[in-house]
């Protein structure tokens, strides 16, 4: 009858079985390390329903803690940071081993509240969330913004751990490498092109090794 149309749910696009309104949105970290993040229950399941509670999971599980840049120790809170370098004693400088997270610049982006956003839908909300966090990545690696629960089949329909490596690889390498070059352009004084010439190799191979730590 007429009201049942009224009240009626649009279908999405990529699940016939599924309402727009049932459909939850994932944690940007999980939907692009996957197996990374899957011990983490908060960020598998059960997903959000609207993106201010994902940005509250976000701020929860995924804001770094402040760290020192010269030995890259982390601390609880921003005083305890000041205080460690207002050490006379000063701290070693030691190699960066990246975090996975936000930092402040982030989060203050993440909170700002933009006259352009009272007209987005939620999915373009998600996908906001996502450029911020992942500024490297071109717009056709922005997976979509939901939850995709695999059919009970007695198999799981996940791709295996070599493939999602590859991909994996395939978005963080190129900016592991440029954040790696960065830093040693800043520690150099010897002139910069015979220097690149002997370290890159090295500095692939240690960005390698970074990303397999970060990948399991």
């Amino acid at each position: 009858d007429g009201d049942s149309n009224k009240r009626r749910r649009p279908f999405s696009k990529a699940d016939g079985k599924k309402s727009v309104v049932d459909l939850r949105f994932a944690c940007p970290f999980h939907k692009r390390n996957p197996g990374r993040h899957q011990t983490f229950t908060s960020c598998r399941d059960p997903g959000f329903t609207t993106v201010a509670r994902l940005k509250e999971h976000l701020y929860r599980r995924h804001l770094l803690p402040p760290q020192c840049h010269r030995c890259c120790t982390t601390f609880t809170n921003d005083v305890t940071l000041r205080e460690h370098q207002r050490d006379p004693r000063g701290c070693d400088v030691r190699e960066q081993v990246p975090l996975e997270g936000f930092d402040k610049e982030q989060e203050r982006r993440l909170k700002s509240k933009k006259k352009s956003q009272v007209h987005q839908t939620e999915e373009e909300k998600w996908k906001g969330v996502y450029r911020i966090l992942f500024p490297d990545d071109g717009e056709a690696d922005i997976p979509t913004p939901y939850i995709e629960y695999q059919p009970c089949t007695g198999q799981t329909g996940e791709p295996s751990n070599v493939v999602r490596f590859q991909e994996f690889s395939r978005l963080e390498l190129p900016r592991l490498v440029r954040r790696t070059l960065e830093a040693v352009i800043e520690q150099e004084a010897q002139p910069l092109e015979d220097k690149m010439k002997e370290r890159l190799v090295d500095i692939v191979k240690e960005c390698q090794s970074q990303l397999l730590s970060m990948f399991q």
